[in-house]
């Protein structure tokens, strides 16, 4: 098994997946930590720990 680092767009691709799948099933996604702004995929910010 070959472990490839994640561009942008290969993150960008997963989360346009993701989300149209959440939305055939009225889901809503959102992200944990991470650094990136995918709301143009429907998928809001969230986080992992509470305050």
């Amino acid at each position: 098994m070959k472990i490839i680092q994640m561009t942008l767009e290969h993150i960008k691709d997963i989360s346009k997946k993701f989300s149209d799948i959440a939305s055939k099933y009225s889901m809503e996604i959102e992200t944990c930590s991470e650094g990136y702004d995918l709301l143009e995929f429907g998928i809001k910010k969230g986080k992992c720990i509470d305050d």
